[in-house]
């Protein structure tokens, strides 16, 4: 893994600041081995990671928005926006 890599930063910068991180599988990918990763990413490895596959988008995108609701009804301030946006997902 190259060193300037930018989605490295991103995620490094995330893990050091203990930001909300949803890795996606993408049509079968897989999270890779431990031993590929340097050391400050080496905890990434143990978060859920959630499929999104083509033949299954509907019902993956749906159990995404629900983690992504789950993660970020933490914060107070978008409680609204979250409560407006399920609403429109859901048509509740």
């Amino acid at each position: 893994m190259r060193a300037d890599d930018m989605i490295r930063f991103e995620i490094s910068c995330a893990i050091k600041n203990d930001k909300a991180i949803l890795p996606l599988l993408v049509n079968g990918s897989a999270m890779p081995p431990d031993r590929l990763l340097p050391i400050e990413l080496k905890s990434f490895i143990r978060r859920q990671a959630l499929p999104l596959r083509s033949h299954f988008f509907d019902s993956d995108a749906r159990e995404l928005v629900g983690h992504a609701v789950a993660v970020l009804s933490r914060w107070s301030q978008t409680q609204v926006f979250i409560r407006t946006y399920q609403n429109t997902v859901t048509g509740t």
